[in-house]
């Protein structure tokens, strides 16, 4: 069974406002590079979702010491299926595709991208998904149901495509019923860590902007659990 999450270009506009401006952080001697709302978005086929927007810099190892401000910063944010031991994992990477600093020439700029780019690496700086998790259940069926069974219901496989248009998640899903002596609804929560690069004030812009990006794929096996779960009683 293959289920597909369609988020269209301005489905991740609206996401992406609600995510600038933010904050990261860069090293540990109180660099940051500060984005502002953004001025351009657009969906690249086969890349992601690409933004242009002003930006201020400031990181002492680079010898900025104060707030810079920028003429616009472009970055993209590519979606990939990542697999990580017994789960998948949508990710979005972020990289930096040219910081433009006032007043100075492009030799300087795309030394300061890569630095910027360098530390985004070094951190693990983008947002994952493991649906993996978010997504397994397991039901049990009804106790008139001899010998007793759980339905359970996991992800299989994935895959990620960009248009012009839209961005598209499909997800293979294995279903089973099992045996087991006894059975107990499981539904297992996303897994949510912090995301150390985002400053406090973006934090929350962040996880809205996740779960704007989860929601679809979600509701939707939620509601084909629930189904079954209704038509085994």
């Amino acid at each position: 069974m293959w289920l597909e999450a369609i988020l269209s270009a301005d489905d991740l506009r609206h996401a992406l406002t609600e995510l600038l401006p933010v904050t990261l952080r860069l090293g540990n001697e109180g660099g940051a590079l500060m984005m502002g709302a953004p001025t351009d978005v657009e969906l690249v086929p086969d890349l992601g979702l690409r933004c242009k927007c002003p930006a201020e810099v400031t990181w002492p190892l680079l010898g900025i010491h104060v707030p810079v401000k920028l003429h616009s910063v472009s970055f993209v944010l590519t979606p990939k299926i990542v697999r990580k031991d017994e789960s998948e994992l949508l990710v979005f990477e972020l990289v930096l595709e040219h910081a433009d600093v006032a007043l100075l020439p492009d030799v300087i700029d795309n030394r300061i991208t890569d630095a910027i780019n360098a530390e985004l690496r070094k951190h693990h700086a983008e947002l994952a998904w493991d649906f993996t998790r978010t997504l397994h259940a397991s039901v049990p069926l009804p106790d008139t149901v001899a010998p007793p069974r759980t339905f359970s219901i996991r992800t299989h496989g994935a895959m990620m495509r960009v248009s012009e248009q839209a961005a598209v998640l499909a997800m293979s899903f294995k279903a089973s019923f099992r045996e087991k002596a006894t059975a107990e609804t499981t539904a297992l929560a996303p897994k949510t860590e912090p995301v150390p690069w985002v400053a406090d004030r973006g934090r929350k812009r962040t996880v809205r902007a996740a779960l704007a990006t989860m929601a679809v794929a979600t509701l939707a096996v939620g509601f084909f659990v629930g189904r079954v779960s209704k038509f085994s009683s």
